[in-house]
């Protein structure tokens, strides 16, 4: 996959819709990902800035990049594995969000992070 994470304008939206629709795991928007983790969209967007997680953004014009604007998609293999190594998700019953797809990443990531968690942000 593209390394690729921003787009900007008509001509790149194709290809963001691919790069995202190619995500192992799949992507949600930030309030998907806020009820996944069951925090605020600010939350997500700090966890983003600290790279907790992949994100992906496309800004339809230059008026929405200057004003970053953009139409947001995150990993949720990312946001799951993250919830599991701070001790958010230590179960099915704790994803706030239930989604195709989204049972299958809990138990992966507690199945790769059984007995590593460090319950460090």
């Amino acid at each position: 996959m593209d390394d690729k994470r921003v787009f900007k304008g008509a001509r790149e939206l194709e290809e963001y819709g691919r790069v995202v629709g190619e995500v192992e795991g799949g992507t949600v928007s930030p309030g998907g990902a806020a009820a996944i983790l069951r925090i605020s969209r600010q939350s997500v967007h700090e966890l983003l800035q600290k790279g907790k997680a992949r994100s992906w953004v496309h800004y339809p014009d230059e008026l929405a990049s200057l004003r970053r604007a953009g139409y947001v998609y995150i990993s949720v293999r990312d946001l799951v594995e993250y919830g599991v190594r701070v001790g958010r998700i230590t179960c099915r019953e704790d994803v706030g969000l239930v989604g195709e797809g989204i049972f299958e990443e809990v138990d992966r990531a507690l199945e790769l992070y059984a007995g590593k968690v460090d319950r460090v942000a």
